[in-house]
């Protein structure tokens, strides 16, 4: 009797963090605010990590060849804007960060 009272444990349905994510894809696309606070510095630390650990490059102290590795597109996306953006200019169209995620993942 007590056996059919216990309740199974509740499995989460997302993945932690994949939220915030999914809202930095979002804001990216809707203005540009979103896409210079909340998508660059994530791209800048993914790529940061994926050329130390696969090509020992370090994206600051070697901006060159990481330039070389990352591709022009997906440098553009790593990089703080030269000038303040217009935050409520346009993002970048998802197609955009999909390609740079594609490039991104063959790093």
């Amino acid at each position: 009797f007590e056996s059919s009272l216990v309740q199974p444990a509740v499995v989460p349905f997302e993945i932690s963090g994949l939220r915030s994510i999914a809202t930095d894809l979002r804001m990216s696309a809707a203005n540009a605010f979103g896409l210079e606070f909340r998508l660059k510095p994530l791209l800048r630390e993914l790529a940061r990590w994926r050329l130390a650990r696969n090509h020992a490059v370090d994206l600051d102290a070697t901006p060159d060849a990481a330039r070389r590795i990352l591709g022009e597109q997906l440098w553009r996306l790593t990089r703080a804007a030269e000038e303040r953006p217009e935050f409520r200019a346009p993002g970048t169209p998802l197609a955009d960060v999909r390609a740079v995620i594609d490039r991104l993942e063959r790093i």
